[in-house]
């Protein structure tokens, strides 16, 4: 009797399976065809403006020929000749030395993260030129936070200055006249982010990418990893502006290499 029971249970379990494979099929072909006609952008949270919607290939870069739109904002870009300022999109993560300056792209586009290396996905590298890095909003936002971290040759250029020497054999970073940041010369780099709402400045945050025991913290450090920038004290803006500074100057122009990463932006309001 209990070997009958047995058989008939597990010919009962069998037949359920058999009933419900057909339906999940329907259940799954139907959910493809919904997000297909809906055209779902990915996003994970409504808060979060991220950058997977801008299509690039992997391991790879491009900056746009015009200010380019994602969600509720739009990037500024301009171009002269071979120069360029304002943002480009990326997913590069090369952390090395490059053995010819033609080969600067790898590093120049590439968000520097250690011990681990970057496999997030894309991210923004801004390159500011006077006010020309901007993010402007559809609608006025209040900006929570976003991610930041140092390119490949701004990381090198901190921390080696033009060119280091290692095992006998000497690296370059290509950052001519550049040097390295020392904290007898207290040195820092800080980014800059403005707010605005319409004309109205909204204030400001500083964010210091490294600081070498400057009078204002008695720190000493050069960020290798992707970090949280508070944003809240801007309120609400309807435009970002970011630029940089440094305390290695020649010849009255910053040397150290003008390229950052940021991702990652989070709202106190819902933005999709």
């Amino acid at each position: 009797m209990k070997i009958y029971y047995i058989h008939r249970l597990n010919k009962y379990v069998i037949m359920k399976i058999l009933f419900f494979i057909p339906i999940l099929i329907l259940c799954l072909a139907s959910c493809k065809k919904d997000n297909v006609t809906r055209k779902m952008d990915p996003h994970f949270f409504p808060t979060d403006m991220l950058f997977e919607d801008l299509k690039i290939d992997r391991f790879s870069f491009k900056i746009p020929d015009a200010d380019f739109k994602t969600g509720p904002a739009t990037f500024t870009v301009k171009k002269n000749g071979t120069d360029w300022s304002g943002f480009a999109i990326s997913n590069k993560n090369f952390r090395s030395f490059v053995s010819k300056e033609s080969a600067l792209d790898s590093t120049k586009f590439s968000a520097f993260t250690s011990p681990t290396v970057h496999a997030g996905g894309n991210f923004l590298v801004v390159h500011p030129k006077d006010d020309d890095a901007q993010i402007n909003f559809s609608q006025p936002l209040h900006p929570e936070k976003m991610l930041i971290t140092p390119t490949t040759f701004l990381y090198q250029s901190m921390t080696y200055g033009d060119s280091t020497t290692t095992g006998g054999q000497k690296y370059y970073t290509w950052a001519h006249g550049t040097r390295m940041l020392t904290t007898a010369r207290q040195d820092f780099v800080k980014v800059i982010v403005k707010g605005f709402n319409g004309s109205v400045s909204t204030g400001q945050v500083e964010y210091y990418l490294a600081d070498r025991w400057s009078n204002e913290k008695k720190l000493s450090y050069i960020i290798s990893e992707w970090m949280v920038v508070d944003l809240s004290s801007l309120g609400e803006v309807t435009k970002l502006v970011f630029t940089i500074e440094s305390s290695v100057i020649l010849n009255g122009q910053m040397t150290t290499p003008a390229y950052f990463c940021i991702d990652g932006f989070r709202f106190k309001e819902n933005v999709y």
